[in-house]
């Protein structure tokens, strides 16, 4: 439990974890998108740091309190997922998930990553307003070398945004702290021409 500096509950946590995985509640928007994004991901114009999680729009849309469950790794591949009940004032629930995978064989390491997260419609007649956003990233490293890319849509169902994104990096490790690398990122709004 956190406590902020008036002295009032300002966050908290509660995580169980043993052989079967884990399951966390939390109010702090920590639900799989965050984690998986989040955590180093937002790089697109940072290619020293090149990561899976290259998507723009995977973020976690969820501002309630979240319940997570992450499975025990398998042989590089894990999952989680993650729920927010959007309470009886609205039906806006959150539900998100999360993918990932990771190897290495013969000097050569590969990371992919799939994310989507979805927000329900919140019940108000005539309304769309729901959400939906995904982000596919992978990530190929060889000696010195770092290849990635990744595609990413996120779209309001009230016909206001459909977003997507590509983005492909590579990077090439110098040596004596020294990088060089080069990404291309395209977006488009499919709902807006000027975009």
């Amino acid at each position: 439990v956190g406590l902020n500096e008036g002295g009032s509950q300002d966050d908290q946590k509660l995580t169980i974890a043993g052989d079967f995985g884990s399951i966390r509640l939390s109010n702090d928007q920590e639900g799989v998108g965050d984690g998986a994004i989040n955590a180093g991901g937002l790089v697109n114009d940072e290619t020293t740091s090149l990561t899976a999680g290259l998507g723009k729009y995977g973020t976690s849309m969820s501002t309630g309190t979240m319940v997570t469950y992450t499975a025990p790794s398998m042989n590089g591949l894990s999952a989680a997922v993650s729920f927010a009940d959007a309470g009886t004032a609205t039906r806006s629930d959150v539900t998100e998930m999360r993918v990932a995978y990771s190897t290495a064989m013969d000097g050569t390491t590969i990371d992919i990553d799939y994310v989507s997260s979805s927000t329900d419609d919140n019940g108000t007649a005539g309304a769309q307003s729901g959400s939906d956003a995904t982000s596919l990233g992978m990530k190929i490293g060889m000696g010195a070398f770092t290849f990635a890319a990744n595609a990413a849509t996120k779209s309001a169902n009230n016909n206001a945004t459909d977003y997507s994104s590509t983005t492909v990096g590579a990077s090439y490790n110098m040596g004596n702290g020294m990088t060089i690398g080069v990404y291309q990122n395209d977006g488009d709004d499919d709902k807006e021409a000027t975009y």
